[in-house]
């Protein structure tokens, strides 16, 4: 069965992974916005012996690098001979890891925020929303993160979604 005529059209691969990515985005966005007004206060004195002052920031590195490993170790056994469908399937699903491997620390930030009025912990969490926005998928991610016969790669390259 083809890519064509198979459970999801090659087209359909980069639009369902950009929806995805845009409701983790609103998401957190949305709950930004809500503990902001909420909390309506920046406090920017850390207080001694308090948890969150380091949990916050270890956290949101262990989210941003080990969403960067993450993505290389998931797509690094991948070889220009599988099948195409196969390949975005798997870069499919490991985006939506790696968003989550974001996504998470952020929430944690925001929560922090909310319990204690720091402001270090929502301009983490604001950094990792921004972070997560560069992570859109684009075409030309997919085509650096996964190798690509030339006939693939000129499959992918026009297609409706792409332009």
């Amino acid at each position: 069965m083809g890519l064509e005529h198979g459970s999801m059209h090659i087209e359909n691969y980069l639009k369902s992974l950009r929806i995805i990515h845009g409701m983790f985005l609103f998401a957190l966005g949305a709950l930004t916005v809500f503990v902001v007004v909420q909390k309506n206060s920046f406090g920017a004195q850390i207080t001694e012996g308090d948890p969150l002052v380091f949990a916050v920031p270890l956290t949101a590195l262990l989210g941003y690098f080990g969403s960067q490993l993450f993505m290389r170790k998931q797509l690094q056994p991948l070889k220009k001979e599988d099948a195409l469908e196969m390949k975005l399937r798997k870069f499919q699903t490991t985006s939506l890891g790696q968003y989550a491997m974001i996504e998470a620390p952020a929430l944690f930030a925001l929560v922090a925020y909310y319990l204690s009025g720091n402001a270090l912990p929502l301009v983490i969490g604001i950094c990792l929303l921004l972070y997560l926005l560069v992570q859109r998928p684009t075409i030309n991610k997919m085509e650096q993160a996964i190798p690509l016969k030339n006939e693939e790669l000129k499959r992918l390259r026009y297609q409706p979604y792409n332009k």
